[in-house]
């Protein structure tokens, strides 16, 4: 296998202890950690896979890539706060991996990663609460790594870091840069709100933008202008016709 869990260990000198596991196949790195948590294992795991075949993103979409050049894993955490202070965990990740990858990334609201406005990568947060004070979240993610082309629909939509920077990487390298990002970057949106806030404004992709926001709670598409996010992580769009629409979430955005 190419993943190797003691070369990505090697990365993690400076982080808390977090088991490191690699599976050459599994459905998916977030159903397996949330199948493990659910069974009482201890956190923070951290899961790759050479191949998903049911890699899930947001709505259930998949995500597949070929081993070696893309890299698809999962972070457990069991966070010391209650469950309502975790509303800013999924751009707490984003924040994580933008700042881990050897690149000029940025962050896409609610749970990308973009650069040179093409996506580099994907984020999925899942929860289990098991009490108002306790549960467990899982942090899943996709990133293109070492791909030199891209065909089909995507073509023209996505982005490798070979294709950013022009250079084959060490995809043992970037999985533990990403878990210790992820362990340092994740307990501050509990901790320290404001930080993930401040730096997500300088991370932002979308502030500023026309866009098209297709939403879970609105039957029709939202238009306008996005101008940043409030103190709930909420993206604020500022309507052709006058006045602001707070987005909880979006599953589509285009400009």
């Amino acid at each position: 296998m190419i993943l190797n869990p003691d070369l990505i260990e090697t990365q993690l000198a400076a982080s808390p202890e977090c088991d490191v596991r690699v599976m050459a196949e599994t459905a998916s790195t977030n159903s397996t950690l949330l199948d493990w948590g659910r069974r009482g294992m201890k956190a923070p795991v951290a899961l790759f896979a050479e191949s998903q075949t049911a890699g899930r993103g947001r709505r259930g979409r998949s995500w597949q890539a070929e081993p070696g050049t893309a890299l698809t894993g999962s972070l457990m955490l069991h966070p010391d706060a209650p469950p309502e202070r975790w509303r800013l965990l999924t751009l707490a990740a984003g924040i994580a991996l933008a700042d881990a990858m050897p690149a000029a990334v940025r962050v896409k609201w609610p749970n990308d990663l973009y650069a040179d406005d093409r996506k580099l990568g994907g984020i999925l947060v899942e929860t289990q609460i098991s009490s108002p004070t306790s549960g467990f979240v899982v942090v899943g993610f996709g990133l293109n790594i070492n791909q030199s082309t891209f065909g089909g629909e995507i073509a023209d939509r996505a982005v490798s870091l070979r294709q950013l920077t022009g250079d084959a990487h060490d995809i043992n390298q970037i999985a533990g840069n990403a878990v210790a990002s992820l362990l340092k970057t994740l307990p501050l949106a509990w901790q320290d709100p404001r930080h993930i806030l401040e730096r997500f404004e300088q991370l932002d992709c979308v502030s500023g933008r026309t866009i098209t926001a297709m939403t879970r709670e609105q039957s029709e598409p939202v238009h306008g202008v996005a101008t940043g996010i409030d103190g709930g992580g909420r993206l604020i769009v500022r309507l052709p016709g006058g006045g602001f629409h707070p987005l909880e979430d979006a599953w589509e955005i285009r400009w």
